[in-house]
C-alpha cells in the first residue's frame, strides 16, 4: 500500500475518533472537584448574616451553613452556567458528617433547580427544591414570593458518614427524586420550566461529589469538557505524526 493512501486512511480513522469523542459526552456537565476548587459555582447570599463555609477537601466539596432557623433562607452554591436549562437529570453523591442542635428542624441537603433567579437574595423567592433531610424525609418543596410550601414527601433512612446517590429527574413540570436507585417521591409543580441548579446544606456538614447534569439543554462542561479536550489533544497529536 502506498504511503499516501496509508496516511489518508489513518487520518480518516482519527478524524472519526475525534468526531466520536466530541459527541460522546454531548449534553453532560460533570463536577467532581478533583481539581481542588469549585470554579464556575457562585456562593449566593441568603437572608441571614450567617455565611456558609465552602471548601474542597480531598476532592470533595464540604458545605457548612449553620444556625439557619426555619424562617431564614440559607446560602446556596449555584452553578452559574445553568441559568436557563430545562428537562434534565441531576445526579450527585452526598453524605452527612456533622449535625448541630437537634432543635433545628431544617437539617439536611437541598438541591435547588428550575430557579427563576428573580429575587433578592439570588436563589429566590421563586424556586423549586429537592431535599434530603437527616431525619429521613425526602421531599419536594417550592418557594413562591418568599413563602415555602411542601409539595410531597417520602422516607429514606440516612446514616451519618455514609455516601448516598441522589438523582432528580426533571421533565417540564414533573419531578422525581431517587435515592440509591429507589424512587422515593414524584410530584408536579406548575410554573417552573427552566432555570438553574444549586446546592445547599442547612445546619449539617454535608460532603458533595460527582455531580452530573445531563439533558438536551445542557452543554458539555466541567470535568466532562476537560476529559473531552484531553482526548482531542491526544488524537490530534497522533494525527500530526
Amino acid at each position: 500500500m502506498k504511503p499516501e493512501i496509508f496516511r489518508f486512511i489513518r487520518h480518516s480513522v482519527v478524524l472519526c475518533l475525534l468526531l466520536f469523542a466530541s459527541f460522546s459526552y454531548a449534553g453532560t456537565w460533570v463536577e467532581n472537584f478533583d481539581d481542588g476548587n469549585y470554579d464556575g459555582w457562585k456562593l449566593v447570599i441568603g437572608s441571614l448574616p450567617q455565611r456558609a463555609t465552602v471548601n474542597v477537601v480531598n476532592g470533595e466539596l464540604v458545605f457548612r451553613d449553620f444556625n439557619i432557623p426555619s424562617s431564614g433562607t440559607e446560602d446556596w452554591l449555584v452553578l452559574e452556567a445553568s441559568r436557563d436549562w430545562s428537562d434534565y437529570i441531576i445526579e450527585l453523591r452526598f453524605k452527612f458528617t456533622e449535625e448541630i442542635d437537634p432543635d433545628f428542624t431544617s437539617r439536611g441537603m437541598i438541591v435547588t433547580y428550575h430557579d427563576t433567579f428573580d429575587g433578592v437574595p439570588e436563589g429566590g423567592p421563586n424556586t423549586l427544591f429537592a431535599a434530603a433531610l437527616t431525619g429521613g424525609e425526602v421531599m419536594g418543596w417550592v418557594a413562591i414570593d418568599g413563602k415555602f410550601i411542601g409539595i410531597k414527601s417520602g422516607v429514606f433512612q440516612f446514616s451519618p458518614g455514609t455516601w448516598y446517590h441522589m438523582k432528580i429527574l426533571v421533565e417540564g413540570t414533573h419531578s422525581e427524586i431517587f435515592i440509591d436507585g429507589q424512587q422515593v417521591v414524584a410530584y408536579d409543580v406548575e410554573g417552573f420550566t427552566k432555570g438553574g441548579v444549586g446546592i445547599g446544606a442547612p445546619n449539617v456538614v454535608t460532603h458533595f461529589d460527582d455531580i452530573r447534569i445531563s439533558g438536551a439543554s445542557v452543554p458539555d462542561g466541567g470535568a466532562t469538557a476537560v476529559r473531552a479536550r484531553g482526548k482531542l489533544a491526544t488524537l490530534w497529536a497522533v494525527l500530526k505524526k
